[in-house]
């Protein structure tokens, strides 16, 4: 399919009211069905009765905002993300689902995760606290900033993590610190 630029213009804007519409619907969206499949900005639907992504963007270009619904589960998201992507205070469990390359922070405080299986690269950093966090799981490879698991006092720098971490975080690229 090709646009001129003229139709490409009219696109983006389309997309841009359609988040800022979606954005301002907050607490009567109840579904993604018939959405954009593509988002040139960022999408959010947070604060909503949403029980599934279902109809979400495939890509969204900045940022992802799910945050505050009743999500048990991140199927059926986007694949890609271009910003940060933000499911905190839902019904997680699980990150299956969940893009594979996030290019922002990953925020998912204030669920019911244990591991964070599923996430591969977050260009920024995690905020997990408010989990109770006993696993990266073996699919992570790369947090470009800092890890928050729990609300603690105690911080330890990323190179001497390994040595006081509760469980296996080796074979990860970790350029921040965590906090326990």
């Amino acid at each position: 399919m090709n646009f001129n630029g003229s139709q490409f213009n009219l696109l983006k804007e389309y997309n841009q009211l359609l988040t800022e519409l979606l954005d301002y619907i907050g607490g009567e969206l109840t579904s993604l069905e018939h959405g954009p499949t593509t988002v040139a900005g960022t999408y959010s639907v947070t604060g909503n009765t949403l029980s599934s992504l279902a109809g979400a963007p495939r890509i969204v270009e900045k940022d992802f905002i799910c945050h505050d619904n009743r999500l048990p589960t991140l199927k059926g998201g986007p694949r890609e993300v271009g910003g940060s992507y933000h499911a905190s205070k839902n019904l997680l469990t699980d990150l299956k689902g969940i893009a594979k390359d996030i290019h922002g922070e990953l925020g998912i405080y204030g669920n019911k995760l244990t591991t964070l299986e599923g996430a591969v690269y977050v260009g920024s950093g995690i905020d997990a606290s408010r989990n109770e966090i006993t696993s990266f799981g073996s699919t992570l490879e790369f947090v470009g900033g800092r890890i928050l698991l729990r609300p603690s006092n105690i911080e330890y720098e990323a190179d001497m993590a390994a040595e006081k971490a509760p469980f296996d975080i080796s074979g990860i690229e970790i350029n921040g610190d965590i906090f326990w």
